[in-house]
């Protein structure tokens, strides 16, 4: 299969300009620049000798490049920087990573901190903890936040795995974010299946309740759950002075796509921003993504998302900063029933809103990919166009409410497809071949009265232009 012929640019999503990317980290807002930092292999298309990636930006759309923030250079993650987080704190923006350290064939982690004045240069200040007893070299992915009940503390949470290979969740509190006290594991409490590991915990409040993010690995496939190979979701939940959390309601699912996982939390102003890796996919599929050899570089980061509660749901929406990708006031029009729209470019948003709920609706856009639902069945689903096998694969979902909104963002290889303001999410990458239609069809219920079609073509965003403010 010649994977040279299918169409792999990306217009406004960040990409690394060469090498492999995964999850987001660092992710801040600080002197109304907002920072993107990421793993990174500058090297090569594997998961090995991974740096932190950096990129600014002063509008969520824009930006400009950074030489990489943090190397594998030093005894305590010469072997890999990776994930964690970015807090503010005296006008200084503090990183919290784990360094994976390989001698021997013994590996080791260590909670590791970096300071930066000016955010583009950073001191790297050593492990800031000792490993905690009773669990594997699996300890990492540290998330810090700033105590709700005392001004001058923080708090960690921390993925683990035990030594009886269970996930666990770790929290610690500091004083000066250089010592760290354990006081609380999660199996401690609850008896939750979290699989054998759980990465990249994110512990937010939205209004006066907390959620816990997280993204644990070894969950048993379910046919309408945890479909892929690992997973990211939520769980509703109490947060006390004492380190404590108190599980509230089942873990759920972030989205429905193929490739979503590792998904990182910030504050902008009073609203909690998201983003994750799109790019957790079976060893097959990842050797063989096109732009490894088309284009030099492998995975992307989703679009940033706002995050809301409703009804006990957390909701994703996509951040209304995207709105200045739009060019023009878009194309719109009106259909009862069925239709089709010939798109001018797959960098485009979508926006399907039906007058009255519908329970029947097939969206397909030419090979690329379908969305389905039947509200009778209950279910959702979303299929691609494989480019491993060229055959379509699917993920579904159980939904019990009818379809009022359908928000889609297409960046040539890549999709993001909003239900109902958020109720679920499918983020996916598809590949077209040269030749492709580019052809939207559609039909949906006869009860349905009719439904508008907005779409916006996108702007192509240059990452390389002036977007940062002196520092």
């Amino acid at each position: 299969m010649d994977r040279k012929s299918w169409q792999d640019k990306v217009g406004y999503h960040i990409t690394p300009d060469y090498g492999l990317m995964n999850d987001p980290n660092g992710l801040i807002k600080f002197k109304d620049d907002y920072h993107v930092f990421y793993q990174l292999n500058p090297n090569g298309f594997v998961h090995k000798n991974k740096s932190w990636g950096h990129m600014v930006s002063t509008n969520m759309v824009d930006w400009e490049q950074q030489p990489i923030a943090l190397h594998p250079d030093s005894w305590f993650d010469k072997d890999g920087v990776y994930s964690g987080c970015a807090i503010e704190h005296e006008e200084k923006i503090y990183l919290f990573y784990t360094g994976n350290v390989i001698d021997d064939g013994v590996n080791r982690s260590y909670q590791c901190g970096a300071v930066s004045e000016d955010g583009q240069r950073f001191e790297k200040l050593g492990p800031i903890m000792e490993h905690p007893a009773g669990y594997t070299r699996h300890v990492r992915d540290p998330k810090v936040f700033k105590s709700p009940f005392q001004a001058d503390e923080w708090y960690m949470v921390l993925g683990a795995q035990t030594n009886d290979l269970k996930a666990d969740l770790l929290v610690y509190k500091s004083s000066n974010l250089l010592e760290w006290e354990l006081l609380y594991n999660l199996r401690s409490d609850h008896d939750t299946e979290l699989g054998y590991m759980l990465e990249c915990p994110d512990l937010i409040k939205i209004d006066d309740q907390y959620v816990l993010i997280a993204s644990p690995q070894g969950l048993k496939k379910e046919d309408y759950r945890f479909q892929n190979r690992y997973h990211s979701g939520y769980f509703i939940c109490d947060f006390f002075e004492d380190g404590s959390i108190k599980l509230l309601q089942p873990f759920k699912e972030l989205d429905y796509g193929f490739e979503f996982y590792a998904p990182q939390t910030f504050r902008d102003g009073n609203q909690n921003i998201l983003y994750a890796w799109m790019g957790v996919m079976e060893d097959e599929q990842e050797r063989l993504v096109p732009t490894i050899e088309s284009s030099g570089w492998l995975h992307n980061l989703t679009i940033p998302r706002f995050l809301e509660l409703k009804e006990g749901e957390l909701r994703q929406q996509p951040a209304a900063a995207l709105s200045q990708l739009r060019e023009g006031k878009g194309n719109k029009m009106t259909f009862d029933k069925a239709g089709h729209f010939p798109l001018q470019s797959l960098q485009t948003e979508i926006i399907l809103t039906f007058e009255k709920e519908t329970d029947q609706f097939n969206l397909t856009l030419d090979r690329l990919f379908s969305l389905s639902f039947q509200l009778e069945e209950g279910v959702l689903s979303f299929t691609r166009q494989s480019w491993v096998t060229d055959e379509k694969e699917q993920r579904k979902l159980l939904f019990d409410e009818g379809l009022k909104e359908v928000r889609i963002f297409i960046d040539h290889s890549i999709v993001e497809i909003f239900i109902n303001g958020g109720a679920c999410v499918f983020s996916s990458r598809i590949f077209s071949r040269a030749g492709s239609t580019n052809e939207l069809s559609f039909e949906f219920s006869k009860k349905t009265s009719s439904m508008s079609l907005q779409v916006f073509d996108l702007k192509t965003v240059d990452f390389s232009a002036k977007a940062i403010n002196s520092m």
